[in-house]
């Protein structure tokens, strides 16, 4: 069990899934009512606020400041992101087992070992019937006869659909004595309540990224740690290669200590600046932008190996490891998952595209330039094997069979970042420029040895 606090310093506010929830929400509806009580609607805040406060505005930097800050958050965050943020929270609590009572509290309980297996109708509902319980102990003399005839109502239906109908009348009655001409309450409200989180595991996905061990002890057995050979490469003589496996067959690896902090400082400071929301590529026309957005929650940007000579040592350090040619390998694709951030289930190549264009992604090598205090882990649910997070360590495996299709066994996610913030940097690896090294992909040359 992991026991972790809510931090009052200003540097880890957004290192908290509870913070982040509380400013989405002030900013996506208290923000608009401090606009709408200034009278933005009307007239410019900036001349409301030389007005109020009788000075020269072009003079006061600090009232510069401020209307810059308020007129940047206009309409960056609206109820959808909101909603968003909300089931976030809610995948959080489901994949990772929380206390409930606790979170509302400020104290995750990370639950990152086995427990036992609860049998109830929907345990979205069940979690929900707690959030709504710890509502009501909030109640104070501020809070609306709507609001806490809405709670009660939505806690009813939550007994309902749990199959606690007795409670459900009792919670039903009590709203309806509160504020008795809420229409909403007289109605099966089942599609209100229903909780959808974005970001939906299998129940061994879930377990994977808590952490149980559910791979057979007969595979374990198997697999190995050691230091790459490398006698024969000569850039890398005198260096010592630390490698553990992970998986046999696909090969999936995690080669230790393979960065220095000045790499994964450089690598970090060099996105920073240029964070944006990232999404995944349309499978199909008919794929809305909104299920791109959906699938992977983060911020990101594109890495050339031509912007600084760390990007450069790396990737050779790369190719020479891997055997493979990384001349015409992507750009790495720097990425930032903070709290509630996640990439669903995917396939890095596809059979699909290999038909239209010819270059598949033959390998995956992931940098953690970053450790993070919880969740964030990169799992593989058809092979039950879980790769957590480790500053300066890499995650390298092939995604395509010798015939050059996709491996299906290769499927992965990133779990969800429960504390703290997941920096990582992917390089894909195409199968351009490997025609000489890998003859065919002939399997006995896909192998690290």
């Amino acid at each position: 069990m992991l026991s972790i606090t809510l931090n009052e310093d200003k540097e880890s506010l957004l290192r908290h899934p509870i913070d982040v929830y509380l400013l989405t929400r002030r900013i996506a509806i208290e923000w608009q009512e401090v606009k709408h009580l200034l009278g933005k609607k009307s007239k410019p805040l900036f001349d409301i606020q030389c007005n109020l406060f009788g000075v020269d505005c072009h003079q006061n930097t600090t009232l510069k400041n401020t209307s810059e800050i308020m007129t940047r958050f206009d309409d960056k965050i609206t109820n959808k992101e909101l909603m968003n943020s909300a089931y976030g929270l809610i995948s959080l609590v489901n994949t990772y087992g929380l206390d409930i009572k606790s979170l509302i509290n400020g104290l995750i309980k990370y639950n990152n070992g086995s427990r036992n297996e609860v049998v109830i109708k929907s345990i979205e509902y069940s979690n929900a019937k707690i959030w709504l319980t710890q509502a009501i102990t909030k109640i104070d003399n501020k809070t609306t006869d709507e609001t806490i005839a809405k709670t009660f109502k939505y806690l009813s239906s939550c007994e309902q659909e749990i199959g606690i109908s007795s409670e459900a009348q009792r919670y039903l009655r009590i709203s309806m004595a509160i504020k008795p001409d809420i229409e909403s309450v007289k109605q099966q409200i089942k599609s209100e309540t229903k909780l959808n989180p974005i970001y939906g595991l299998s129940e061994n996905g879930d377990q994977l990224c808590r952490g149980e061990k559910l791979l057979n002890d007969s595979i374990i057995s198997q697999l190995n740690c050691y230091f790459l050979n490398t006698t024969e490469i000569p850039f890398l003589r005198l260096t010592r290669i630390k490698v553990e496996e992970k998986y046999k067959r696909p090969q999936i690896l995690v080669v230790h200590d393979f960065m220095s902090d000045n790499e994964t400082q450089t690598m970090i400071s060099m996105t920073k600046p240029s964070l944006r929301r990232l999404k995944v590529v349309k499978k199909n026309e008919s794929d809305s932008d909104e299920e791109g957005f959906n699938i992977r929650v983060a911020n990101g940007n594109w890495l050339y190996d031509n912007y600084h000579p760390v990007l450069q040592t790396v990737s050779r350090r790369i190719g020479a490891i891997t055997g493979l040619n990384t001349t015409y390998a992507e750009a790495y694709n720097a990425i930032k998952y903070s709290v509630g951030g996640y990439y669903d289930y995917h396939y890095e190549s596809s059979n699909a595209y290999r038909e239209s264009n010819g270059s598949q992604r033959i390998g995956t090598w992931i940098n953690y330039l970053a450790d993070v205090e919880a969740g964030g882990a990169t799992v593989f649910p058809l092979l039950n094997v879980t790769v957590l997070l480790e500053k300066f360590a890499a995650l390298f495996w092939h995604n395509l069979y010798d015939s050059g299709d996709t491996d299906p066994l290769t499927l992965h996610s990133g779990c969800p970042v429960l504390v703290g913030d997941k920096w990582i940097a992917t390089k894909w690896i195409r199968t351009y420029g490997q025609e000489f090294l890998k003859p065919c992909l002939n399997e006995s040359y896909l192998y690290i040895k």
